[in-house]
């Protein structure tokens, strides 16, 4: 095996690290020195916030990204329309949009409680749920975050369900 393949596999086997059980993954932040076994549980029939990251704050209000997985039999379009409706009620102004048969991405941007904001969404549909990507900063923020928010978002990907230990996790 070549010098460069030891160094490539050894890389990729470090990035996927096991709990003190062997089973529990972990999610790693190697930028900042931890890791950690991720906090989830089923989703039921109320939307769920299963993870909120947050990039340093300024000008009072933090950068985030959060996933939202959301109980929905309809269709990506039947989405799409909802939202887009919510949209226009909120009097939000869609930069961009694309709708596919399992997801739809959006940009956009709003005034809500006085701040004028920066949103990058994208929707996975999977069975009737959907999983809801969502990029937030004010929009003075978007130039100097936007980049890294959104590719953040753009790396979500839905894997096969992995549940450990049965239905109590």
């Amino acid at each position: 095996m070549t010098r460069m393949m030891t160094c490539v596999l050894t890389i990729m086997f470090a990035q996927i690290s096991f709990g003190q059980d062997g089973l529990q993954p972990r999610m790693t932040f190697p930028v900042n020195g931890y890791s950690m076994t991720p906090l989830e549980a089923p989703v039921g029939e109320t939307p769920y916030q299963s993870l909120i990251m947050f990039l340093a704050a300024s000008e009072g209000f933090a950068p985030n990204v959060n996933v939202q997985i959301q109980p929905y039999p309809g269709t990506m379009q039947e989405y799409s329309d909802l939202s887009k409706g919510q949209f226009e009620q909120l009097n939000f102004q869609v930069l961009k949009e694309n709708v596919n048969e399992n997801m739809a991405l959006w940009e956009y941007t709003g005034t809500t409680q006085s701040k004028t904001l920066h949103w990058y969404t994208a929707a996975h549909k999977r069975d009737n749920k959907v999983y809801l990507v969502t990029a937030t900063a004010l929009e003075s923020q978007w130039e100097r975050a936007g980049e890294k928010l959104k590719k953040c978002v753009d790396s979500f990907r839905l894997d096969q369900p992995n549940v450990i230990g049965g239905p109590s996790n």
